[in-house]
């Protein structure tokens, strides 16, 4: 058996066979598909050897479709995808990553700026009816009494509202992703969701609200905001492999980067779920401490895995 597709199959198969990263799991679905092409040739010809090709197909069909545990099977792939494989992919990409979290912080700090040397700039950056309502409410809290801003809803709502969130957050997201796809959107919707949050905290500090809301905005924003960012990262990804295919023919180049951003959004979900249960449950009812503690823990967290999920796997992505 000396093509190199079956050689490989028979790699992956001895070497773990119960324990495939996603990547392999990745490659071995494509060995997969190759391997049939090259059997349909075998029989073809009658090399006489289709009946061992079968049994390492067939061996190779149980590792990504096991009989009877579809679902629980296309979770455990999303989860290693998530834990392991996408880290990489964010850590290659880390340029892209890191220009589009220094654009978004860059223009929050100028809008913060700008804001705070006179609050009348805030109707510049900001919906002027979102600006008024913010100062409402600031102007209606009794003395120190500590901003909330619109979280406000009692726990008996929290479920409620936490569901809400995930599903609008999931909807930003895939805004977000398919800005991505027109670098020019990505950068727009970067700008004006940093002029937001820039301003809302400039108009707080103007009341020595600051703190208040930051550490509301920061106990969930810490996962929301870097998973939005980052799937319009994957969008770019996806408009580079199409505009730039470089030494691959243009189909090759989209397939690939397709597959790359595929696995860029795997854990954007998980994230947006975590975030979404977190803003429900724990910023609008939480003291101060435990809400920093909470920001400080996922923010962490968080680049903990940016940086260090999947560096034991050994296999290259492609």
């Amino acid at each position: 058996m000396s093509s190199p597709t079956f050689q490989r199959l028979r790699t992956l198969l001895a070497t773990r066979p119960k324990r495939l990263t996603a990547e392999e799991l990745i490659e071995l679905e494509r060995l997969y598909r190759v391997g049939h092409r090259e059997l349909a040739v075998a029989r073809l010809h009658g090399t006489g050897r289709t009946r061992s090709l079968e049994t390492l197909l067939s061996k190779a069909q149980g590792q990504f479709a096991a009989p009877g545990q579809p679902l629980l099977r296309s979770l455990q792939q999303a989860l290693r995808a998530s834990l392991e494989t996408a880290p990489r992919v964010f850590r290659q990409e880390w340029r892209l990553v890191v220009i589009a979290f220094v654009v978004f912080y860059g223009l929050a700090a100028i809008a913060y700026a700008f804001v705070a040397r006179d609050q009348a700039n805030a109707f510049v950056f900001l919906d002027p009816a979102a600006v008024q309502n913010e100062i409402d409410q600031l102007e209606a809290l009794a003395p120190g009494e500590a901003f909330r801003g619109n979280f406000t809803f009692g726990l008996a709502k929290s479920s409620e509202f936490a569901g809400m969130i995930i599903a609008n957050n999931i909807g930003v997201t895939l805004i977000f992703f398919a800005a991505g796809l027109v670098p020019p959107l990505f950068v727009l919707l970067l700008g004006i969701n940093a002029f937001m949050l820039g301003t809302y905290v400039a108009v707080a500090a103007d009341y020595g609200q600051a703190g208040s809301i930051l550490s509301i905005l920061s106990t969930h924003g810490m996962l929301e905001l870097q998973a939005i960012v980052l799937a319009g990262c994957a969008g770019v990804m996806l408009f580079r492999a199409l505009v730039w295919p470089g030494v691959q023919t243009r189909s090759a180049a989209i397939q690939r980067g397709a597959r790359r951003a595929l696995l860029m959004l795997a854990p954007i979900p998980f994230i947006l779920i975590c975030a979404g249960l977190i803003e429900g449950y724990v910023s609008p009812h939480a003291g101060f401490g435990v809400r920093s503690s909470v920001a400080f823990l996922t923010g962490a967290l968080f680049l903990i895995w940016l940086l260090r999920g999947g560096r034991h796997s050994e296999l290259p992505l492609s």
